[in-house]
């Protein structure tokens, strides 16, 4: 037991369950944890956001590239209000996020009496967008709140939490003992209908794997190659699920969402379709305009995501990498050759889709952009038309390296995501790649980047407009545009004000370069890439 205040409790129950990155702005409610903070700087790095979006996006951008839950710490009113977008988009593309935000004096919640940063009910706006959240009233309740919530984001599907603690319990004090959450060993599927499932694929001529993000959460990529290799199977992957499989694998079929016909007949000519941790949601099939597959099996650690879009044969609750060995275990009978000509097929589609986009500046930039990276650089995108290259034609090798708010479309989270990878890979490689508009988003975290030597490479496509956005109006009504052009500052200029490095250029020839130049300035830097790219050709089969 030992003698601490509210802000002490939460920074030592972070600290006992790992905790070692914090992001967040402090605020007149919440300045008991960071005088907590200030005790801790040998063990916890605290990285000074400009904005509570920033944090939000930064932690998310952490948990996604370290596999552990990231942490942002807010201030009241204003503040949580100010991060609920990127919390929003860590529950739409399951990531680990842990909110700490403050509140005002407890005996005042819920009065209105106008209290400077008071909310009418700042927990249920939280509550809306997590899957877990709490107000603690008492010191002595601060420990197992953090633990609750950390079993929240850790055990199951893994999603975001919200703690907030009013100001005046985060100065109280109390005698506290801190112990760790519990591990939670990963639950795995039912034997006989993992049996079951073993079956249809092994007696499928043509078996397809579609990978989501519930792979790389699990921990599964290993299993993953191992029961593909034992199938003979193709594996496409969702836009959180690239990587599951390495891009150059004989197997990898690569990002293969509804759309360009040749992946639609792969998949009406499949015969058995293994979804791993994907829920099979809007984006990646146009929709629900995806033909249900044919023997569709699913695995995914929430029982209610079974079934939910597409009707199934089987489904397997549990772990992906748990229950991916046991489909492994039961299999039975001789290995296929890996290049069977279902196999062949498949990646001969992927060939004709990379054939087509030769040429192009949209392939020109995502392989100068692969090529700075190497095999483990960390790449993040954005909500804007040129991550449409990066989801097609990026390849990708290894898990957790291609961060992408294709789920939620939060416009942003380039940036400070490629901030947050940055904290938690400091040895290797970022790259953020974004449009002009998201860009300035939250391109004031420039500013953090140079403080706290983030040392990312942002580059900006400068097409002066919200290209997704001009695109649909041109489309959609009768080629009107309004409130989509923009007027934007000298992108090189407004790096270099921060204490960046900033250069442009004019032609992709340019760009590898340029991308050289960036990594041997020691510092952030940010290349402008003239626009606008059009988006990939994904054409038809001759």
């Amino acid at each position: 037991m030992a003698r601490m205040t509210g802000g002490q409790a939460v920074v030592q129950a972070l600290k006992a369950n790992g905790v070692t990155t914090i992001f967040g702005i402090p605020g007149t409610h919440n300045l008991p944890i960071y005088d907590a903070l200030y005790y801790e700087q040998a063990a916890i790095r605290h990285i000074l956001a400009r904005h509570e979006s920033g944090a939000g996006l930064m932690a998310n951008g952490y948990a996604r590239a370290s596999g552990q839950p990231g942490v942002a710490i807010v201030t009241t009113g204003p503040a949580a209000g100010n991060i609920m977008g990127s919390v929003g988009d860590a529950y739409r593309d399951s990531v680990p996020v842990l909110v700490i935000a403050s509140q005002i004096t407890a005996g005042f919640i819920g009065q209105d009496r106008g209290l400077f940063h008071e909310m009418r009910d700042q927990l249920g706006m939280a509550a809306a967008i997590t899957k877990w959240s709490r107000r603690v009233t008492r010191v002595a309740d601060i420990p197992a709140a953090v633990n609750e919530a950390w079993l929240a984001m850790t055990a199951g599907r893994p999603r975001p939490a919200y703690i907030e603690i009013p100001e005046d319990v985060l100065s109280a004090e109390d005698d506290l003992e801190i112990t760790p959450a519990p591990h939670l060993s990963p639950p795995a599927a039912d034997a006989q209908l993992v049996a079951h499932a073993a079956r249809i694929l092994r007696e499928a001529a043509r078996p397809l794997i579609f990978a989501g993000g519930g792979v790389h959460w699990s921990g599964a990529t290993a299993a993953l190659t191992s029961l593909a290799e034992a199938l003979g199977a193709p594996v496409a992957n969702t836009c959180t699920g690239k990587g599951a499989l390495p891009d150059d694998h004989p197997l990898a079929l690569g990002f293969a969402v509804f759309g360009p016909e040749p992946i639609m007949k792969l998949w009406r000519q499949a015969d058995a379709v293994l979804a791993v941790g994907t829920d099979l949601d809007e984006i990646t099939t146009g929709g629900w305009q995806l033909p249900p597959p044919m023997g569709l099996i699913q695995v995914d650690i929430d029982a209610a995501q079974i079934g939910r879009n597409y009707p199934v044969e089987i489904g397997l609750t549990g772990d992906a990498r748990t229950v991916l060995r046991q489909i492994v275990d039961a299999l039975d009978g001789p290995q296929p050759d890996a290049q069977t000509p279902w196999a062949a097929e498949a990646l001969g589609v992927r060939s004709h889709l990379r054939a087509a986009a030769a040429g192009t500046d949209g392939l020109a930039l995502v392989q100068a952009l692969s090529a700075a990276l190497g095999r483990d650089g960390i790449t993040t995108g954005d909500a804007a038309c040129v991550g449409s290259w990066q989801l097609w034609h990026q390849p990708v090798y290894e898990p957790r390296t291609f961060l992408f708010p294709l789920g939620f479309g939060t416009l942003g989270f380039g940036l400070p995501a490629a901030l947050g990878a940055k904290a938690a890979h400091p040895e290797r490689r970022v790259i953020c790649l974004c449009g002009d508009g998201g860009f300035l988003f939250n391109g004031q975290e420039l500013a953090c980047a140079v403080q706290h030597e983030l040392n990312v490479v942002t580059i900006v496509v400068n097409d002066h407009t919200f290209g997704a956005i001009r695109r649909q109006q041109e489309r959609n009504y009768g080629g009107r545009v309004f409130a989509a052009d923009l007027v934007n500052p000298d992108f090189p200029r407004l790096a270099e004000a921060y204490g960046a490095a900033g250069q442009r250029i004019e032609t992709m020839d340019e760009l590898p370069g340029a991308l050289d130049a960036a990594f041997a300035s020691g510092k952030p830097a940010l290349i402008e890439v003239p626009g606008p790219i059009a988006d990939p050709p994904l054409a038809k089969l001759p």
